[in-house]
């Protein structure tokens, strides 16, 4: 099994060109293709199924966003990180947008793999690059996008427009599925939910809900329909429902990205994260990262912005079960996330659930994903910050900044989430500062540092920016889209109202 499993994310990833980022360096390559030229391949569904899912997992687990939104830290970023450039390689994704509309075709009623249940779970592929592409840029080509030469020169849809079709196209790929009776690629090729049909409809309602949510603030009334909808469907009701997938992990080509052959020495966790972990001496900071220091003691992050690499030792990698790991998974939604969805929509008053029992149950899921001792997790309930408190803004503030924590490896998410919902908060960087850190020994050191503040002066980047490309291949279009909604790092897409 493993050897099939490995020829075909091989042939896939050849066949396909599926683009997959993972590493921060690679992740600023300028996109100068047409990404609607259409394959001049017809492609098994099964591989291409499976390197659509690869694609999925590789962008999940990617570096770049996961530094943008303070998960990592990472001493020298470049582009969005650095508040610098967009990410235009993130354009790419309609390559992969192409490929999900061949699938479509192919498994529709008249293509010659027609099958109703995987046509379905292929249109819930389209919503997942769909969301993270207009979550990024804002406006983009959604109705002509990715339809090779029908639209060679495709308009672009404003995010509101896009943002309540991928309502339903969620439920036409819900409706579809469950009109089949069988279908869905087997364990060797769905690599998520080893062709469980159920869970695939089970992860498109929590999407739906994921999707409602991000509209709260901009439009509460079609949030609040949504919302409420997804509430009355079946939800993720355990960890055994995340959207994971499970690299197969024989050989580099099929292993996480987050793999390392040596010691990754460079690659931290944040500051950030490391601040908030230990305000509330919580115990996932073990499972997020190795001890630094001499005595290996120490749990400190990298403050990213910075201009200076310490190199003593003293800060910590990401956890060496993350990049020893060839399998480890990529996370694309959790049941923990799905709760803290459930706790945000019961503060709203949206539904009847209760807000504090669903935020609880969001930290117990998140820590018993990353293997937390029930011991320690029972001690974490008990204090302060794992029991709702405060006015409704603080309240969601604690809601926002756990769904933050567990979305460790997320960065597409984490970075959407920040904008949303305020929280954790980025300040403005200067061009000079102080920081206290501890050395190597252990001893607390205040130090001057300066910071990188790129094209933004300092100030949290809102969104990335269009390729170049566009402007060379689709003129006319991407013209009438700057006027429209901007292209600047600080320009916010539709639902950033905060």
């Amino acid at each position: 099994m493993k050897k099939s499993i490995k020829r075909s994310i091989g042939k896939v990833l050849l066949v396909l060109s599926v683009i997959v980022f993972t590493s921060c360096e690679k992740d600023f390559d300028e996109i100068n293709t047409d990404p609607n030229t259409p394959s001049a391949e017809v492609i098994p569904v099964d591989n291409m199924f499976l390197g659509l899912l690869t694609n999925i997992a590789s962008e999940t687990n990617n570096e770049t966003m996961a530094i943008i939104s303070d998960l990592f830290g990472f001493a020298f970023p470049s582009g969005i990180a650095a508040y610098e450039v967009g990410t235009a390689s993130k354009w790419g994704m309609y390559s992969s947008i192409k490929n999900v509309n061949q699938l479509i075709e192919l498994t529709g009623e008249s293509g010659n793999s027609s099958n109703v249940v995987n046509n379905g779970v292929a249109k819930i592929l389209r919503v997942i690059y769909y969301q993270r592409l207009v979550d990024l840029f804002g406006a983009i080509p959604y109705f002509e996008g990715g339809q090779g030469l029908k639209f060679p020169q495709p308009k672009y849809d404003s995010e509101e427009v896009i943002y309540k079709d991928l309502v339903k196209e969620l439920d036409a790929a819900v409706a579809t599925i469950n009109s089949g009776s069988s279908g869905v690629y087997g364990p060797g090729v769905d690599l998520v939910y080893s062709g469980n049909s159920s869970k695939w409809v089970v992860f498109a309602n929590s999407l739906k809900l994921r999707i409602g949510m991000r509209m709260r603030f901009v439009d509460p009334v079609t949030a609040s329909k949504v919302i409420t909808e997804s509430l009355s469907a079946t939800l993720m009701s355990s960890n055994e429902d995340s959207w994971n997938f499970k690299y197969p992990g024989s050989e580099a080509s099929n292993s996480s990205g987050f793999f390392s052959t040596t010691s990754p020495s460079n690659r931290f966790v944040s500051e950030l994260m490391f601040k908030k972990l230990r305000e509330s001496s919580d115990p996932r900071k073990f499972a997020y990262a190795d001890p630094a220091g001499l005595n290996k003691t120490i749990y400190q992050g990298q403050v990213n912005g910075l201009n200076v690499n310490f190199d003593d030792g003293a800060q910590s990698t990401r956890s060496a079960k993350m990049w020893q790991d060839r399998t480890f998974p990529a996370y694309l939604m959790t049941y923990s996330e799905v709760n803290f969805l459930k706790a945000e929509a019961a503060l709203a008053s949206i539904g009847s659930g209760n807000a504090n029992v669903e935020y609880r149950k969001g930290i117990r899921a998140s820590m018993e994903q990353w293997g937390v001792a029930e011991a320690d997790i029972t001690t974490y309930l008990a204090t302060p910050e794992a029991t709702l408190s405060g006015n409704e803004e603080n309240q969601l503030k604690q809601i926002a900044i756990q769904k933050w924590i567990s979305l460790y490896t997320n960065g597409h998410e984490a970075y959407a989430e920040m904008r949303r919902t305020g929280y954790p908060a980025i300040a403005q960087r200067s061009a000079s500062g102080t920081i206290q850190r501890l050395d190597a020994q252990g001893n607390l050191q205040t130090i001057e540092v300066g910071y990188r503040l790129g094209t933004t002066e300092g100030i949290f980047p809102r969104r990335v920016e269009y390729p170049t490309s566009e402007k060379e291949l689709n003129p006319t279009n991407y013209t009438a889209a700057v006027n429209t909604y901007g292209n600047g790092l600080l320009d916010k897409v539709w639902w950033d109202v905060r």
